[in-house]
């Protein structure tokens, strides 16, 4: 029921590695934690961690074609970000929150998280990481950023 910070590292480890060979139980074990009414965020004395947490996850269950799931964790993980004035990891939340809504045939929802990233990558001063997300985020949506911000 209650994982500490060195349990949850250590399986965030074998959830990376265990995808590699598409070895998912890890991360469905993790989700099922995450996502749980009991789970507990005090064991995160730093707050820039949790958001790392469910950005690795969704995207792993990006990989799994399970967008529901990835939904739900960046949303959890974004509102987290708010919540706690975090910055952390919330581009990469918006944006894998962006892929898995057009995915699922949610335009709009999709382009008002393509948004946020963008946002927040300005925000942070990110030019490098902008540009990469910018290449995948146009070939993802078929459409330049420009008419993105254009909408």
């Amino acid at each position: 029921k209650s994982l500490n910070w060195i349990e949850i590292q250590t399986l965030v480890e074998i959830i990376v590695i265990s995808a590699r060979i598409e070895n998912y139980n890890p991360a469905q074990f993790l989700y099922n934690s995450l996502t749980s009414k009991d789970f507990n965020t005090s064991a995160f004395n730093d707050r820039n961690y949790l958001p790392l947490i469910y950005s690795t996850l969704a995207r792993i269950f990006g990989m799994m074609s399970e967008l529901e799931k990835v939904l739900e964790l960046t949303n959890i993980g974004m509102d987290y970000c708010t919540t706690y004035e975090t910055s952390s990891s919330y581009s990469n939340l918006a944006m894998y929150n962006a892929y898995a809504h057009l995915e699922l045939g949610n335009t709009n929802e999709a382009k008002e998280s393509a948004k946020l990233a963008f946002l927040q990558l300005y925000i942070e001063k990110k030019p490098n990481k902008f540009r990469q997300f910018q290449e995948s985020f146009e070939k993802k949506f078929n459409m330049k950023l420009e008419d993105l911000i254009k909408l």
